[in-house]
């Protein structure tokens, strides 16, 4: 009778969850990625959650856009 072999998961013979991104969640390419993933899943429900999905996008992406039109006037 052989060993057992050693579990690559935790010790306590749990496995050991795979990250859900390639990169880091406090670098900016794990932020796009999550904002990616998260576009992603909106684009797939139906009804309400894409309605709310699509609303907290664009409260999201609402600020960025009016600092970006207050440059561009700005310099203009």
């Amino acid at each position: 009778m052989g060993r057992k072999p050693r579990s690559t998961g935790a010790r306590n013979g749990r496995p050991v969850p795979v990250p859900l991104t390639r990169h880091s969640p406090y670098t900016l390419e794990g932020r796009i990625e999550q904002l990616g993933m998260f576009a992603s899943a909106v684009r797939r429900r139906n009804g309400w959650g894409r309605l709310a999905g699509r609303i907290l996008a664009l409260v999201i992406l609402l600020p960025f856009l009016v600092g970006l039109v207050a440059v561009i006037i700005q310099h203009l």
